[in-house]
């Protein structure tokens, strides 16, 4: 059985954030959207601006065996609570990762008496959509659509929200 252990992002997990989570997030959307250019030539170095963003106090890693293999943030505003990111290695995937890292923040939440949490997951990801609908995040809140000039193949006739069609 895998143990996982949850804590504090520390400066000592920089390069296991940013040049190598980060990096597979990104790289899973150019994936999905079969877009190259998403995260430009460095696609690690969103990472710097969201640990800004967010601050290393509001970042927490997934442990497994001393390697960071999961990271999770809280974007809090004054009136919200927004889960960005939740990044698991590929390799520690549907191994309770995830679970761990989402158990972790809804307990901040609950413990800073934050009014409620969200996640904006990627529409295409199939994967996550099922796995945080299980996890309590069942709750439409926000839709934010696209028009692009061109449709990428890969782009498919997906959700239904209000009896309308989109693709995915």
């Amino acid at each position: 059985m895998l143990v996982i252990s949850v804590r504090n992002y520390k400066p000592i997990d920089y390069d296991a954030c940013r040049h190598r989570l980060w990096v597979q997030l990104t790289q899973h959307h150019r994936d999905i959207y079969d877009a190259p250019y998403i995260g430009g030539d460095d696609p690690g170095a969103d990472f710097d601006d969201h640990l800004k963003l967010v601050g290393p106090e509001r970042l927490w890693v997934a442990v497994v065996d001393s390697q960071a293999v999961g990271l999770i943030g809280l974007i809090v505003t004054d009136a919200s609570a927004e889960i960005e990111p939740i990044i698991v290695d590929p390799d520690f995937r549907r191994r309770g990762v995830a679970s761990s890292l989402i158990d972790h923040v809804k307990d901040v939440a609950v413990m800073d008496e934050l009014p409620e949490l969200t996640v904006r997951p990627v529409a295409r990801n199939a994967m996550i959509l099922d796995f945080l609908s299980k996890r309590g995040f069942n709750t439409l809140g926000h839709v934010e659509l696209i028009a692009r000039p061109e449709v990428s193949p890969k782009w498919i006739d997906g959700a239904r929200v209000s009896g309308v069609q989109f693709r995915v």
